[in-house]
C-alpha cells in the first residue's frame, strides 16, 4: 500500500469548526484538525474547492 504523507505545523488561527488549523511549508496544504482527530480540508486559493476524501473497500 502506498501513502503520501506532509508534515504540518500549527497555525495561530482557528477554522470554521473553531479548531486549530495546520499547513504545510508551503502554505498550499491547510486542515483543520479536531481534538478527536476528525479532519476537514480548507481551501488555500480563491480557484481551489476540496472534496471530502473518498474511500473504497479493497476486494
Amino acid at each position: 500500500m502506498v501513502t503520501d504523507e506532509v508534515v504540518v505545523e500549527r497555525t495561530s488561527t482557528k477554522g470554521p469548526g473553531g479548531s486549530p488549523v495546520y499547513c504545510d511549508p508551503t502554505g498550499i496544504l491547510r486542515a483543520e484538525i479536531s481534538s478527536a482527530g476528525e479532519v476537514r480540508m480548507l481551501a488555500s486559493g480563491a480557484y481551489q474547492s476540496p472534496i471530502n476524501p473518498a474511500v473504497e473497500p479493497i476486494p
